[in-house]
């Protein structure tokens, strides 16, 4: 088996690899080559800094890394990471991050960043032997737009899609930091796809959401501190919910599970935890 860069490897290739390993996956994953882009891009996959197992010119397993700052560090992000079937259960996928902490490390990377589902102890042991710690836990957030519970809010606050995202003065609403995915700078890499709704309370901005459109999955939302558990949340969800197909969904990807007003906050409105993950780091200096 050659342990290389994924740099002269076609995404078609990766892709057809990525769908194999996750075919008999505990929830199978099947995305088409279109989406498989489109995630890999907004995650800012970079095959010049990814790696592969070869079995002569057949992929077996892969490590697609994205790489950037991360909390004010040069960070390897994992956005995929897989074994092809007929290939799984010798080791390959040990070998694929020790080749890929190597690699990322000669890059000049300090620490090397991913998620696993919390129910996929396989993965979650060979990371933590392989010096991972959990960093944070994580909430997945789901509900059918037809079944959200909006309260009725007394204050009516202006709720409108808006073109410019003022990035800055959002960040200063934050109590927590979006995962990688759902950072900045993915929703930048596919702005394109993404509807921006802002709150106003006359001409002053107190709040913000962003949804992907297509999917229905919302990396961001949040609210300028004075105005909290006023009605500004549940009003641009609600303002976001409007005019969806029938069966559209909204999704909340890897909320901080100790975020409790957030967990509170979406229970009031009917949204089910479909899945937990573990944010996992390791420091590669």
């Amino acid at each position: 088996m050659e342990y290389k860069s994924l740099a002269k490897t076609s995404a078609e290739k990766v892709c057809e690899a990525f769908n194999d390993a996750f075919s008999d996956y505990e929830v199978p994953i099947q995305m088409p080559y279109e989406k498989f882009v489109k995630v890999g891009k907004r995650r800012g996959a970079n095959y010049e800094i990814s790696m592969g197992a070869y079995d002569e010119d057949r992929l077996a397993g892969f490590v697609v890394n994205a790489g950037g700052l991360w909390q004010g560090k040069n960070t390897i992000y994992d956005c995929f990471t897989g074994v092809t079937s007929d290939y799984q259960r010798r080791g390959i996928a040990t070998k694929l991050i020790e080749e890929s902490f190597e690699n990322s490390k000669k890059l000049g990377f300090e620490n090397y960043l991913l998620e696993v589902i919390q129910t996929n102890i396989k993965a979650y042991e060979l990371y933590k032997r392989k010096g991972f710690e959990i960093s944070r836990c994580f909430d997945v957030y789901r509900a059918e737009v037809k079944d959200i519970t909006f309260p009725e809010n007394k204050k009516k606050f202006n709720i409108k899609k808006i073109e410019n995202a003022d990035w800055d003065l959002f960040e200063t609403f934050w109590n927590i930091y979006p995962s990688w995915q759902n950072s900045t700078d993915s929703v930048k890499r596919i702005m394109e796809d993404f509807e921006i709704f802002s709150a106003f309370d006359n001409e002053r901005c107190i709040g913000y959401l962003v949804l992907e459109s297509n999917t229905g999955d919302v990396p961001q939302l949040s609210i300028h501190k004075e105005y909290r558990r006023k009605g500004v949340a549940s009003s641009l969800i609600k303002k976001a919910s409007e005019n969806r197909r029938d069966g559209y969904k909204l999704s909340f990807l890897n909320i901080d599970s100790d975020y409790k007003p957030f967990s509170e906050f979406m229970k009031k409105l009917n949204f089910k935890i479909i899945v937990k993950q573990y944010e996992m780091i390791r420091n590669l200096r």
